[in-house]
């Protein structure tokens, strides 16, 4: 399979990258078979653009799946393959009403700027809404990530009627960082401020070290956030930053936005109108570590 450029695709793996990690791991042949079609089917997905139905069965059936060593492989081949494809962004938006609150929370996982921007709007609305407070917080969170401004009013609204503390706090969090770049809280530990660097993808949210409020009253938030970039926004993870995709599209006379979902239709609701980082527990998946989150 010829591999899409890293432009395209914005994953920093191939499909045998997973099955390296799958043969490294301990586990039942019939799990890793599982995740294994789902790979087989993802490279022939990408060679084909039609009659794909079967092939996507099997990456949705893995990223569905209750284990973590078969849905950690087939939810972000599926997921890669819905920057391009119509048919699997199908699937992701049937992810997003599944009847557990860990699949529709899934759905949204690995949404980045690749997909056409309407789409994660309209997925990360609906999953605001959502009847799980776990699965609002975790919207909250990936809209930041996703630098959609436009959700703010949205998030603010979410966060009125919230009464889950967590889900507070992530709703807080992401409000303040997409809105100011910064956020301070005080908890057990004193106090804390967190700073966000959004210029490129994925943005960098940083919670630096030592640093107190009289600190902050003292050199004021602008030195601080000039000190932590020096310092720490570059490296070995800067260096897997890009430009945004949305931002280059609007640049070169494309929206961005794709005004073929302009109004998407989820599964089993009505149509959803468009308006104007967080893992799933201690394990790390080859999606992660390789830099998909």
């Amino acid at each position: 399979m010829d591999q899409p450029s890293e432009g395209i695709c914005d994953f920093h793996f191939t499909p045998q990258s997973f099955r390296d990690w799958l043969n490294h791991r301990r586990e039942t042949k019939s799990l890793k078979s599982i995740a294994s079609r789902a790979i087989d089917a993802f490279e022939m997905a990408w060679d084909n653009s039609h009659g794909i139905e079967h092939l996507l069965d099997a990456m949705y059936s893995a990223a569905t799946h209750p284990r973590f060593v078969v849905w950690e492989v087939g939810l972000p081949l599926l997921s890669r393959l819905a920057q391009r494809s119509v048919d699997a962004r199908e699937r992701i938006s049937s992810l997003a009403v599944a009847r557990q609150a860990e699949i529709r929370r899934r759905s949204i996982q690995y949404l980045n700027d690749l997909y056409p921007r309407a789409f994660c709007v309209d997925l990360l609305r609906l999953l605001l809404a959502d009847r799980s407070a776990v699965v609002r917080g975790f919207a909250a969170g990936r809209t930041e990530r996703l630098n959609l401004h436009e959700m703010l009013p949205t998030l603010q609204a979410v966060r009125d009627k919230e009464k889950n503390k967590t889900a507070v706090f992530e709703l807080e969090l992401a409000i303040h960082l997409l809105r100011d770049n910064f956020f301070e809280y005080e908890n057990s530990n004193g106090y804390n401020l967190v700073l966000r660097f959004p210029e490129l993808w994925p943005p960098m949210v940083i919670w630096p070290a030592q640093i107190d409020r009289e600190r902050v009253m003292r050199d004021g938030i602008d030195a601080i956030r000039r000190e932590v970039r020096d310092q720490s926004v570059g490296g070995a993870v800067g260096g897997l930053r890009r430009p945004w995709a949305w931002d280059t599209a609007r640049s070169e006379g494309d929206a961005g936005d794709s005004t073929a979902f302009g109004r998407h239709t989820f599964p089993g609701t009505s149509s959803v109108s468009r308006s104007p980082q967080i893992t799933s527990g201690p394990q790390l998946g080859p999606a992660a570590v390789l830099g998909l989150r």
